[in-house]
């Protein structure tokens, strides 16, 4: 049985197939708000660019809070209120906590200077704001802490208190600053 199709049948066939294609990759690769499609325009993707680095930056706040607060011996108050330190209290040698330290130290480092020369959007000016003073809070946190590592006075253990509750604070705005920027 031979199916014979027109030249012309089989361009328009062709075409549709190809509309068709092109039609559902758009809809698989357009970004969708409350209101409907995006349109990706050049301060829109400035905007969306921004917000996944801006979600990068609380996650690398979040990780390194915690491994700040590993620093610190299990029966501290701060580390209770987190409870990142692992099962056997803080770090055993110096040099286990220099090493975390140190990582530590240079990824806030990093962060913060990510956060200085990043293009923020007009449209969100204040949440670079928030995300700036978590940043410095964390960094904050981070000398707390290794002032008290380095020399350990039960004084200090109130100022990491705060400053934690601080960070843990910042970081929830931001949060919530992210989500409503979905």
């Amino acid at each position: 049985m031979i199916i014979t199709v027109s030249k012309k049948s089989l361009i328009i066939g062709t075409l549709a197939i190809l509309v068709i294609g092109i039609f559902a990759v758009g809809l698989a690769v357009t970004p969708f708000d409350e209101t409907g499609a995006v349109l990706l325009s050049t301060g829109n993707r400035q905007i969306k660019a921004y917000l996944d680095d801006a979600r990068g930056w609380r996650q690398a706040l979040d990780e390194t809070r915690k491994q700040l607060l590993s620093l610190l011996p299990a029966d501290t108050t701060a580390a209770e209120l987190w409870k990142p330190a692992p099962a056997g209290g803080a770090p055993a040698s110096i040099y286990e906590q220099n090493r975390v330290a140190t990582t530590v130290m240079d990824r806030l480092t990093e962060v913060n200077i990510q956060v200085d020369r990043a293009t923020v959007p007009h449209a969100l000016q204040g949440t670079h704001a928030v995300v700036h003073r978590a940043v410095q809070d964390h960094l904050q946190l981070a000398h707390l802490i290794l002032d008290y590592v380095g020399a350990p006075d039960e004084t200090k253990t109130p100022g990491i208190e705060a400053q934690a509750e601080v960070c843990q604070q910042d970081t929830s705005r931001l949060q919530e600053l992210l989500e409503e920027g979905k």
